[in-house]
Parts: structure tokens; sequence; C-alpha cells
């Protein structure tokens, strides 16, 4: 399958990259809680999935924050990741884009951002996926929340290939955590005819 570019996108504290940390099984990116902090430059983090023989860019982006979206900080975030998505675009192609958001509703942000950097633009056939974060006291099931909250998105004109309901911070003992890294990896390095069920899977380890 060679390298796949996966391109991460989300508001500050939405948990980027704690999946990152996540799906590398290590810690590639030191976790900031400064609510102005986070990723302030897009980095990318290469992985090696051996059993697969696929190569995974993941791209880390800098988070919007809605608080101060007329900053000049957000803005040069903004102008990045749009200088990103079209270097990668033009050059070797994104293979998925990945909108991550907390466990909650889904923000007028969030659609806003969908539509300047998805929906809009030339790579709109690019699969585009949702990863929902902070799942980890969500019961009976992480998925429940994409149960209770599926539609509403979709009637907001939110459209994803796949959808992900996971945690970064679940106990040893709940298994959340293992069970929230193993639908990501699949995420991010897909059979070759995924369904649904790749990624919205029984909550087994």
């Amino acid at each position: 399958m060679g390298t796949r570019n996966v391109v991460l996108l989300g508001e500050v504290g939405s948990g980027k990259s704690s999946i990152v940390n996540l799906i590398a099984g290590k810690e590639e990116i030191e976790i900031s809680n400064d609510v102005d902090g986070g990723t302030l430059n897009a980095a990318c983090y290469t992985l090696n999935f051996g059993s697969s023989d696929v190569r995974v860019n993941l791209w880390d982006t800098p988070g919007w924050n809605p608080a101060r979206e007329e900053n000049k900080k957000q803005g040069k975030s903004t102008k990045e990741i749009e200088h990103l998505l079209k270097t990668l675009h033009a050059a070797e192609g994104i293979h998925l884009l990945l909108f991550c958001m907390r466990a909650g509703r889904a923000t007028n942000n969030l659609l806003e951002n969908y539509n300047n950097f998805y929906s809009k633009r030339a790579w709109r056939k690019t699969p585009v996926g949702l990863v929902i974060t902070h799942l980890e006291r969500f019961e009976p099931n992480m998925h429940k929340w994409w149960e209770d909250n599926g539609r509403t998105l979709e009637r907001q004109k939110l459209k994803f290939y796949a959808h992900a309901c996971v945690t970064t911070a679940g106990d040893e003992r709940s298994g959340k955590e293992k069970i929230s890294q193993n639908i990501l990896r699949r995420l991010v390095v897909p059979t070759e005819s995924p369904d649904h069920g790749d990624f919205c899977p029984c909550e087994n380890p």
C-alpha cells in the first residue's frame, strides 16, 4: 500500500496529539494542558506498521481556538493548515482527513472548519473521518455516543466516511484505551475493502 498521509484537524484540546501517541503506542508528542497551548506548528510523525507493510505519516496540525478566532495566532494557524493541505494534495496526496472533537455537541466552529478545510476544497473526494475523544466515562460503551448523536451531525450536513469513538485516558482495567488504539489503527490503515464494522466494532480488545 505504500505511504499514507493522514491529517488530523480539530479545536485546541480535542485530543489530536494524544491520538497520535495512542496510535504510535508511545509518547511521540508532549501533551500541553495550557488552553492557549497545544500544537503550534504542523508536524509529521511517521509510523511503520510491519504487519500490513504500510508506512503512515500522521500530520498533527495547530488547533483552532473558537474563543480567539480573530487573533493573529489563529489566523497564522489557519494559513498553515491550508498550506499543508494544498502541498500534500499537489504532491503525494491526502489519504485520510480526521476531524477530532471532544465528546459533547458539535460546535459551529466544527461545521465552519469542515466547510473551510474540506467540503469546498479540491481534495473534497478524500475520505474524511471523525474521531470523538474523552469517552472514557461513557456508558454502556463508547460507541453509544454515536448512536445518540450521529443523526444530529448528519442533519448539520457533516458527512463522514467513518467515525471512531475513543478515549486516550482509559485505565487498564476497563480496556477502553486498548480498544481505542485498535479502532484508530484500523482507521488509519484500512483493509482493502473496509466496511462500517472496521471502524465501529463491538468493543472487544
